[in-house]
């Protein structure tokens, strides 16, 4: 698995401890809670086209790691 892949099953994971604490906290609609259940599965068995929203957040996450690559780079050549 790539590491963009791996970020995005992190997400998931994320998202699913999330999810479940506003289903036990928070009074959201029935439909909702059924959409939601459908997705607490390993981010390797959703469709493509949910994993796209953890792979988003997972882009997030992996430009900003690059940033700070590319500057600690920067920095140990130039110190």
């Amino acid at each position: 698995m790539s590491m963009k892949e791996e970020l995005s099953a992190l997400e998931h994971e994320q998202w699913m401890s999330w999810a479940t604490e506003l289903m036990e906290t928070e009074n959201l609609s029935q439909e909702r809670l059924d959409r939601w259940k459908s997705f607490m599965v390993p981010y390797e068995e959703l469709p493509d086209n949910v994993k796209k929203h953890d792979r988003r957040w997972a882009e997030r996450v992996w430009h900003i790691v690059e940033r700070h690559l590319r500057s600690s780079e920067g920095t140990a050549k130039n110190g």
